[in-house]
């Protein structure tokens, strides 16, 4: 019971202090199903770091990040894991990682350990800049 109420009040604070809207996750289901699991037990699944942006369809500044999401997980391909996490449809996962607005951004180094947080539009060299201390 405390569980679902919990949930629930989880999912009311990102609506509220949300300020954004965004991107889907681009893994298919058992995919994603599969890197919930390892990530919110803070498991680096590829031995990889991993940036983590938490978002929604309906957020703007989401939707202005997710370019630059998308551009830096070409260029650090093969050596940073980069997932999409739309809070819509991961309540649980967002819940887990303590998010209360999006966009926010977690980077969780090889060993599984959290080591940055961000929450708001990044501009591109500020992102990249935190990328380049996962490395």
């Amino acid at each position: 019971m405390k569980q679902n109420v919990f949930k629930i009040a989880a999912s009311v604070m990102l609506v509220i202090l949300a300020s954004c809207a965004g991107k889907s996750t681009t893994e298919t289901a058992g995919e994603e199903k599969a890197t919930e699991v390892a990530v919110a037990k803070n498991v680096a699944t590829d031995g990889l770091p991993q940036v983590i942006d938490f978002n929604a369809t309906w957020c703007g500044p989401c939707r202005m990040f997710a370019p630059i999401f998308a551009k830096m997980g070409e260029k650090y391909e093969g050596r940073i894991t980069f997932r999409s996490v739309d809070v819509d449809e991961n309540p649980d996962m967002a819940a887990q990682f303590g998010v209360t607005s999006i966009p926010t951004v977690v980077y969780i180094n090889a060993d599984g350990e959290i080591v940055d947080e961000t929450v708001g539009l990044l501009p591109e060299e500020e992102f990249e800049s935190r990328l380049q201390k996962l490395l």
